[in-house]
């Protein structure tokens, strides 16, 4: 083999590979070809695979207390993903996300199931914990769950910390400055953020803290004094978004020190409560008018092309991830196997 010359056209919905050899027209010539160019189209295809349809939207409708689904949409287009059977669960309020495994929260009865976050399928082996009740924001870190709840003793407001795998307790900590309602909650790094309604409170705490005794606010940071009401919260890189139920807004604050960057975002809105982010795209949903809204989060704008899914009743707090769908893994082993192949025969 002397040369190859490779040409592509890059996610487009008219990709194209074409290959270019000059090579003796042999039969081992003509097969590596082949094994090249399946090993190219699986890369190519799980690239553009990963960066559209692979991002999911779950989005969990309360209904009402009697009743609730939780649903998955593109962040493309809001259209409902293929293959994904929407679970029943009462009372619908709060999601969190790892890896393949969706986490839900009931509102009605206090208690969280697992599902599968490619089909709906709910996952056997965690139980949920009992002790608290009300429960708003939950997040994953270091295969840990976190819940803000309140408890069921004392009424404090506290942070649980579950295993992720088992539902088992490890720790609840009491949550500084005693708020009195708890709403959502994000993961940055190794920063947990939380949000009240009751008081306007806003604070971020060191997760590397919370399995001690006692869980202490980050120095630096204060709580923004313009709260409205707070209820989904958001963090990514520097910036933390606030969903404002009170003035209808999404504000944008410095994530380390709490100053403000760009107060009232994103306008407009009607009772927004769950906020995600996912890349660029902010995600909100409004619980006045039950929709979903996707939003640029550098400058505030509606996203082109995203169109509020139908039957959405009540969304509580959302959660956006980019989940592999199982024809990407088909591809990627595909062209991993090509490659294998292609290596041992040129080999021998």
């Amino acid at each position: 083999m002397k040369a190859l010359r490779i040409y592509f056209h890059p996610c487009t919905s008219t990709s194209l590979i074409r290959i270019s050899f000059q090579c003796a027209e042999n039969q081992a010539c003509k097969r590596n070809k082949i094994f090249i160019a399946l090993a190219l189209a699986s890369a190519l295809s799980l690239a553009c695979h990963n960066t559209a349809a692979a991002q999911e939207l779950f989005v969990p409708n309360t209904n009402n207390v009697d009743s609730g689904t939780i649903n998955a949409y593109s962040t493309i287009d809001g259209t409902p993903v293929p293959n994904f059977v929407p679970p029943q669960l009462q009372g619908a309020w709060s999601l969190a996300i790892s890896g393949n495994s969706l986490y839900a929260m009931s509102q009605s009865s206090s208690k969280i199931t697992e599902f599968n976050g490619i089909t709906g399928a709910t996952i056997s082996g965690f139980t949920s914990p009992s002790g608290f009740y009300d429960p708003a924001g939950m997040a994953v870190w270091n295969g840990d769950l976190y819940v803000a709840a309140l408890s069921t003793s004392n009424n404090e407001a506290k942070i649980y910390i579950l295993n992720a795998a088992t539902g088992s307790e490890i720790s609840s900590l009491a949550v500084p400055n005693s708020p009195t309602s708890l709403e959502g909650m994000a993961v940055s790094g190794s920063n947990l953020y939380i949000v009240a309604s009751g008081n306007q409170y806003l604070n971020e705490f060191e997760i590397y803290t919370l399995n001690v005794s006692t869980i202490t606010p980050i120095a630096g940071f204060t709580s923004p004094s313009s709260l409205d009401a707070p209820q989904g919260i958001a963090v990514s890189g520097s910036c933390l978004y606030v969903a404002e139920s009170g003035n209808n807004t999404i504000d944008e604050f410095n994530a380390f020190t709490g100053a403000t960057i760009i107060s009232e975002l994103v306008t407009g809105l009607d009772g927004p409560r769950g906020l995600a982010i996912l890349g660029n795209d902010l995600f909100v949903g409004n619980v006045e008018n039950d929709t979903i809204g996707e939003y640029d989060a550098t400058d505030g704008s509606p996203v082109v092309g995203f169109t509020s899914p139908s039957g959405v009743s009540n969304p509580g707090y959302l959660v956006a991830s980019p989940i592999p769908e199982p024809s990407t893994w088909v591809m990627l082993a595909a062209g991993v196997g090509s490659l294998l192949v292609f290596r041992r025969r040129r080999r021998s």
